[in-house]
């Protein structure tokens, strides 16, 4: 048990090293009123909890609604938070909940483009406010980089994600995108803030 809290400490420590987790932090502080009561929160893609617990940090009044497929075999060694909801299932908890904030960090590369859209248009049907964090495959040496470590560290074959193509699914639905780079070491990181139009 120590040396599994020790390693997921590392990973923490690790990723606050490649991520500008500092800079991510003030996007979602600002995305809706953290004061506000009764308000789900979406965390997609949660896997280890890093981004869940800033976010239960962030809006300690809120639900926070962790989704990984890896939830589905592993619930049991999930930790017990009361304003943390643990699923496994996207499609069906964008189907029953709505959201003050979907919050995707790092997921879309990991699904299918056919998948990303379905997904991307259910959540704007429900969400308010959609943040997408992930690698702008238009720059090529970070995206290739960021490639070689899922491919290497993480076991995994990604897919590219161009954030303009994104942006531009997420506006056809009614939403204004807002795009930033926030570059950390040699990977290209990009966020979009998407906002209903009023």
């Amino acid at each position: 048990m120590a040396f599994g809290v020790k390693l997921m400490a590392l990973r923490d420590w690790c990723r606050g090293v490649i991520l500008p987790v500092s800079e991510l932090i003030d996007i979602i502080r600002t995305a809706t009123e953290q004061n506000r009561t009764e308000q789900n929160i979406l965390d997609f893609g949660a896997g280890t909890l890093f981004w869940t617990k800033k976010l239960t940090f962030l809006y300690p009044e809120s639900t926070i609604y962790a989704v990984d497929t890896f939830y589905a075999e592993n619930e049991a060694k999930l930790p017990k938070t009361p304003n943390v909801i643990y699923l496994a299932d996207i499609a069906a908890t964008l189907t029953e909940t709505d959201f003050a904030l979907a919050w995707c960090c790092d997921v879309l590369h990991h699904i299918s483009a056919e998948n990303e859209r379905g997904i991307l248009t259910q959540m704007a049907a429900k969400s308010e406010t959609i943040i997408v964090k992930d690698i702008d495959c238009t720059h090529r040496f970070g995206n290739f980089m960021n490639r070689m470590h899922d491919r290497y560290i993480n076991g995994e074959r990604i897919r590219d994600i161009d954030p303009k193509r994104v942006a531009a699914l997420l506006e056809s639905v009614g939403f204004a995108v807002e795009y930033r780079y926030l570059p950390k070491i040699w990977y290209p990181h990009f966020v979009l803030i998407a906002r209903r139009s009023k």
